[in-house]
């Protein structure tokens, strides 16, 4: 039976990588309608697919999935991550029923969130060259054990760090919550009195954020709570 909410937020998907969980993800949009979806950044894995492309079918039906749903009235933001960059060059175009912008703000219950991807606030975007090639090492690993995958990738990226940046910039720009991917950990916490939100990603983790009807902010793992 299909659940209806306000708001999907989905966000590295990772499309055009093997590590891709299409299927979970198909699975999902069947379950969920929403008025608004937000993708959070890096849907689409241009970084993969400029290396070693993977686009099955079951891909191209994730995205016609997706426009369906907007044909049938769902509104669909995309804000763009690094690496689906390319997209950013059609900042505040609107293709149909979907909006590409850079950042966000939502407005739910008397509440402001701040919505980006959040790469801008991980220094390690900032050295390109090892960003490429922690993305090498990393899509090489996916074919071994899960545990070592995660263990290098805390090695590599720091949460707290990017927790600690765009919680600072949230708090200086006033709003009461951030949504955000880019760390592929998905959480809720509230954070120097800032609620922090990440989606996880469909590599790892397969989960999204969503806002019932009522207003309040949920992870969902599959058709699960975490």
């Amino acid at each position: 039976m299909t659940k209806h909410c306000k708001t999907l937020f989905i966000s590295d998907v990772h499309l055009g990588s093997s590590a891709c969980r299409d299927d979970l993800l198909l699975q999902f949009l069947k379950e969920y309608d929403a008025e608004n979806i937000y993708l959070v950044g890096d849907i689409i894995d241009f970084w993969r697919i400029n290396q070693n492309p993977n686009w099955p079918q079951t891909h191209n039906d994730v995205i016609q999935k997706l426009l369906r749903k907007g044909r049938k009235g769902t509104n669909i933001i995309y804000i763009p991550g690094n690496h689906d960059e390319y997209i950013r060059y059609f900042i505040d175009r609107k293709f149909g029923s979907i909006t590409v912008k850079y950042d966000d703000y939502y407005f739910s219950n008397g509440k402001v969130y701040y919505i980006t991807h959040g790469d801008q606030f991980d220094k390690l975007m900032k050295k390109r060259n090892l960003s490429l090639f922690g993305c090498r090492m990393y899509n090489m690993m996916l074919k071994f054990n899960s545990y070592f995958i995660k263990k290098i990738k805390r090695t590599i990226k720091n949460n707290k760090k990017f927790e600690s940046a765009i919680i600072e910039h949230a708090n200086r720009i006033k709003v009461d919550g951030v949504i955000c991917g880019h760390m592929h950990t998905p959480k809720i916490e509230k954070i120097n009195g800032i609620m922090y939100y990440n989606c996880g990603d469909w590599t790892e983790n397969y989960t999204a954020l969503i806002e019932n009807l009522d207003g309040s902010i949920e992870l969902i793992k599959g058709n699960k709570k975490c």
